[in-house]
């Protein structure tokens, strides 16, 4: 309750609250004012004339003692980055002025030449090669892509860590954090607002939970079964994965379908997690039971309107 006090008159007062409120988010709300006298059925019909007041409010509230910890780890580990990254910036320009230093280094490129040529004309006899010695070579291959895939995560780690990285990928996540920072369950989750969401209701909170939002649902569950049939691709390293994919699946399809059916979820969990049983997709099956019997009725309705029944 907000209250302007006169010396001649009767205060007024204007309520606003406080729930409508998000924790460190700055507002400027319009109020309007009433006597302290005024009688409810006054305060229930209002009155064209009546005062207002233009207040700018700001609910602080602390962060989660993780969520303090991981933006403060977060703040040290990209201003190290930036420093770095600004060293870093000096040694390539000098390297990217060596060619024109040294005119001779561009010579190397003439043995470039007959070796792509090599590269070019022994290839047919190295793919035979290869195809012959592919189950012997397959541990080996498994080890290289796993290598070279860490090494690419690892890089691609390093580049959004820096500030142009930032910049980029910001430009994709910062919506979806705003988004679900407003909700409730995002609020819980940030600030010491009540007890911690369950990992559920956080599925929930960026998931799409919309009944009508047909399109986007069938979009995540395609997704969902793609990341968890992808185990085959590494068949070793792909069944440890299906160890800790399996309760993130189970838990998105709960958020998704818990009120369609209760038991997806568990069946979604089994699949994952036994081998050999990653190729059932059990997200998509929510949605067809979801789904199916209004694509039905939308399918024998367009079926009766095309239907001409000739009149003699």
């Amino acid at each position: 309750t907000f209250r302007v006090t006169f010396d001649d008159s009767d205060d007024l007062i204007g309520q606003f609250q406080l729930d409508q409120l998000l924790v460190n988010e700055t507002r400027w709300i319009i109020l309007n004012l009433r006597p302290t006298s005024s009688s409810d059925e006054v305060i229930a019909t209002g009155s064209s004339s009546s005062p207002t007041l233009r207040v700018k409010i700001r609910m602080e509230g602390p962060y989660r003692i993780e969520i303090a910890a991981l933006l403060k780890t977060s703040e040290a580990y990209f201003s190290n980055i930036d420093k770095l990254s600004g060293s870093s910036q000096h040694i390539v320009q000098s390297m990217a002025s060596l060619p024109a230093k040294f005119p001779s280094a561009k010579y190397l490129l003439v043995p470039a030449i007959p070796m792509a040529a090599f590269v070019v004309v022994a290839s047919p006899v190295l793919l035979g090669l290869l195809a012959l010695g592919l189950p012997f070579l397959f541990p080996l291959i498994v080890v290289l892509l796993s290598a070279v895939g860490g090494a690419v995560a690892l890089g691609a780690g390093l580049y959004f860590s820096t500030k142009n990285g930032r910049n980029k990928i910001g430009m994709v996540v910062a919506p979806l954090i705003t988004t679900v920072i407003r909700t409730s369950t995002g609020q819980r989750l940030m600030y010491e607002t009540g007890d911690r969401p369950s990992p559920k209701s956080l599925f929930e909170a960026v998931l799409p939970t919309n009944d009508n939002d047909m399109a986007s649902r069938l979009l995540v569950c395609l997704t969902i079964d793609m990341i968890g049939s992808s185990s085959y691709l590494l068949p070793i390293v792909g069944e440890a994965f299906d160890l800790t994919w399996a309760p993130i699946q189970a838990l998105a399809v709960s958020a998704m379908f818990d009120h369609v059916m209760p038991s997806l979820k568990y069946i979604a969990f089994v699949e994952e997690i036994l081998p050999f049983t990653d190729i059932i997709p059990s997200a998509t099956m929510g949605w067809i039971r979801q789904y199916s019997p209004l694509l039905l009725d939308k399918a024998q309705e367009i079926v009766h309107d095309l239907t001409l029944v000739p009149q003699k």
